[in-house]
């Protein structure tokens, strides 16, 4: 499914609510399809189902509002691929689940993540900058030319 650039951007931030309210609530369901077996994480919240699975590799979001409403898959570089998304006042219910998160601008990049509640999300172009940085500082060669000191490795001075 071709979306915007805000759409796509609302889909991780729906996915995020989504997996946030998993990881603190979610339940383990083996799921058993002919002869093989699919684990997932699923929950109800309110009027709205929530399903999370792995099969082969790729991560698999779908929320359910009677009927499926929402499904987004992903893997593990976060490149994501929105599969359905219907109107509806499901994602005022889901963001209304008690989660509160950073948001996301068109950017993509978070807008408030100096709340002081609920989760902060970073963004791939925010990771890298923290990366290149501990990267930086932690691997620069010290004015006395003693690395090994710097990034505290034992046994070597």
């Amino acid at each position: 499914m071709k979306v915007s650039l805000a759409r796509l951007n609302e889909s991780r931030e729906l996915r995020d609510i989504a997996l946030t309210l998993l990881d603190r609530h979610g339940s383990n369901v083996v799921l058993v399809d002919r002869n093989r077996q699919i684990k997932t994480r699923q929950l109800d919240v309110g009027d709205l189902h929530i399903m999370q699975s792995a099969p082969m590799g790729e991560h698999i979001l779908d929320v359910y509002h009677g009927r499926k409403v929402f499904s987004v898959n992903w893997n593990d570089v976060d490149a994501i691929e929105v599969v359905a998304f219907k109107s509806g006042d499901w994602r005022q219910l889901l963001r209304a689940s008690g989660i509160k998160t950073s948001g996301w601008s068109n950017a993509g990049a978070p807008q408030n993540v100096k709340e002081a509640s609920g989760p902060a999300f970073v963004t791939r172009e925010g990771l890298q900058k923290r990366l290149e940085t501990f990267i930086t500082e932690t691997y620069s060669v010290a004015e006395d030319h003693e690395p090994a000191k710097r990034i505290g490795c034992a046994g070597q001075h």
